[in-house]
């Protein structure tokens, strides 16, 4: 059973953790000031996204299956691996855009919107 200080103790450090700034929040300011408000709530969203898909494969119990088998371990890091390397080479090989600031025709900016928000998920 968990004691009052025990719990006591949690919450205090949980709250520490909850006022240090992470990485998707540096990523959600450093989207919201590049694309203004729009770009910062997709990338809320998408984040939270992640953040819901790996709760519940938490929950169904894969994390702790990924934590006893090396094998299922391996092949999800190799899996990853492989997708960081076609990021990066996807990365290296396109164009540098001149435009700073898009022109959207009224039928691309559903399109753009999903876009943006699967690139942050």
């Amino acid at each position: 059973m968990l004691e009052f200080s025990t719990l006591g103790t949690f919450v205090v450090v949980v709250l520490g953790l909850f006022l240090v700034p992470g990485p998707a929040v540096l990523l959600t300011t450093s989207s919201t000031i590049r694309g203004g408000r729009k770009t910062g709530i997709l990338t809320g969203l998408g984040i939270a996204t992640g953040d819901f898909i790996h709760t519940m494969f938490a929950a169904m119990g894969l994390s702790t299956i990924l934590m006893t088998s090396a094998a299922a371990f391996n092949l999800v890091k190799y899996a990853g691996a492989v997708y960081l390397i076609y990021m990066g080479l996807k990365a290296i090989a396109e164009k540098p855009n001149k435009q700073v600031l898009p022109s959207f025709q009224r039928h691309q900016v559903f399109k753009h919107t999903v876009k943006l928000y699967w690139q942050r998920y």
